[in-house]
């Protein structure tokens, strides 16, 4: 990366300008207007925590069906079906050669129950979204940001509104799921976490669980 990132996306501003396919670019692909979604605490917005209660706050509606849809503009796009009735669809929304999303319509009612989406540009892969309950919205994603094949990031939609009210993050790196923040009530906020880390006495909370950070 070269230039200013100022959003603390990973992408510099310059990046972005020219149409960067990701999420937090102003210039093109998975589009966010709330630039520089980063992480819990940071200036560039993401996952704030005001309050410094620990529960990190939700300063924008996240949702997972309406922005993984496929792109509304492509330069490349390709349709396959397979024998059993599958249809794959590729698109490279963005015009660098690389596709950026691909989805799975596997009983050919139009609607794709699996996509996999390049949300950072890096011509990878890195976030896979499900749709678990069959209902027509997509409402599981699985992150993989570094591409290394582990699941840093499980986002969930649990009561079908198209809104996040689930996260869980492997928050010490080892390749499990141990830190959950939770919108019990559906109104916005996550108002619960749970964290299935064990802080060694004397050991400053800040340093384990980002989120106990005053």
């Amino acid at each position: 990366m070269s230039g200013d990132d100022t959003g603390f996306t990973g992408i510099s501003d310059v990046d972005e300008q020219e149409g960067a396919g990701y999420a937090g670019s102003s210039g093109g692909g998975y589009d966010d207007p709330n630039e520089g979604a980063g992480y819990a605490g940071s200036s560039g917005g993401g996952y704030d925590d005001p309050e410094a209660d620990g529960i990190a706050d939700r300063p924008y509606d996240l949702t997972l069906d309406s922005y993984f849809q496929a792109p509304e503009s492509a330069e490349t796009s390709l349709t396959d079906t397979d024998t059993t009735g599958s249809t794959y669809t590729y698109i490279d929304s963005d015009g660098d050669g690389a596709v950026d999303w691909s989805g799975n319509d596997a009983d050919g009612d139009g609607i794709a129950e699996t996509v996999w989406a390049d949300t950072d540009g890096d011509g990878l892969n890195d976030t896979t979204v499900t749709d678990t309950n069959g209902d027509g919205l997509l409402d599981h994603a699985e992150v993989d940001a570094d591409g290394d094949g582990v699941t840093e990031a499980v986002i969930d939609d649990t009561n079908g509104d198209d809104v996040v009210d689930s996260i869980g993050f492997d928050e010490n790196a080892d390749g499990e799921i141990d830190l959950t923040l939770t919108d019990t009530d559906f109104d916005g906020v996550f108002d619960a976490s749970t964290s299935e880390v064990t802080t060694p006495l004397g050991t400053d909370p800040a340093t384990v669980n980002p989120l106990a950070a005053a």
